[in-house]
């Protein structure tokens, strides 16, 4: 939302215009919140917080990482509440590339050890909701 929205969970946005990614599962929760009066698709992240920060939207629906991106980036933005789709990133190798797996998978495993894993989250995205 954008800072100072009264919208505090993802019931509010009756009549209200939304803002998604199209074709995201995102895009798919947004349809089956009852009452929404608009949702309106974006090519790309950057516009649609733009449109939210210009007033053209009243609430987004994007993934986690992004909304604290653009809150801790932009000081205009913020979570008003955190939804659960069972979403996860990844990163995808070519089928077959077992070298390249083995040395993605090692570097995660390192780097959620050492602690740089909860460190360039913090320095991107700010605390964990």
């Amino acid at each position: 939302m954008k800072k100072g929205s009264p919208i505090t969970n993802e019931a509010e946005p009756k009549g209200k215009k939304v803002g998604v990614i199209k074709g995201t599962t995102n895009e798919t929760f947004a349809r089956k919140v009852p009452g929404v009066g608009q949702i309106i698709t974006y090519d790309g992240k950057p516009e649609m917080f733009d449109a939210l920060i210009d007033g053209k939207l009243d609430a987004v629906v994007v993934d986690t990482p992004f909304a604290l991106y653009n809150a801790k980036s932009t000081g205009k933005t913020r979570i008003a509440k955190e939804l659960t789709t069972g979403d996860q990133y990844g990163i995808a190798v070519r089928k077959g590339n077992t070298k390249l797996l083995e040395d993605i998978n090692e570097a995660m495993t390192t780097i959620r050890k050492d602690g740089t894993y909860d460190k360039l989250y913090q320095k991107y995205f700010g605390d964990k909701i």
